[in-house]
């Protein structure tokens, strides 16, 4: 495994263990808030879990769904917790993401670029899938056992 991937996977299961014992806490970062407005905003371990399961699904997330879904608090705090990046325009080259349609698109280029969640890193995807995985062998062989 590269350095990479140890942190990245590191980096998620300390998230995991302090939204599990506690809501994490961060600072809101809205673009559209008072200058003056400091609340803090929680998210928890599902919101997490949910997050980290849609990632696996689609790979690119639209940031007002999920806002939506999970509430704009809590998705600007996982932003700003550096779990996951906001992307308000397409990226200037192309990265592997494993898609063909992407590069369909991106060629075309014909709709317009609505916001997007994505994993910070294609290894922090990785990890994000793996550490799911883990999760998942852990809830069966407790199951079984």
């Amino acid at each position: 495994m590269s350095s990479q991937f140890i942190l990245a996977y590191a980096f998620i299961h300390l998230h995991l263990a302090h939204s599990k014992s506690s809501a994490t806490k961060f600072e809101r970062s809205s673009a559209i808030h008072d200058a003056g407005d400091n609340k803090m905003v929680n998210f928890n371990h599902s919101d997490l879990i949910k997050l980290f399961e849609a990632l696996i699904k689609n790979e690119q997330l639209y940031y007002f769904d999920l806002c939506e879904e999970l509430g704009v608090g809590v998705v600007d705090a996982m932003v700003r917790g550096r779990l996951v990046e906001l992307r308000w325009t397409k990226t200037v080259t192309l990265e592997d993401r494993n898609s063909d349609n992407a590069q369909e698109a991106y060629k075309h280029g014909q709709e317009a670029q609505k916001p997007v969640i994505v994993a910070m890193t294609p290894i922090m995807q990785q990890a994000i899938r793996f550490v799911l995985q883990e999760m998942k062998s852990r809830k069966s062989d407790q199951r079984s056992g």
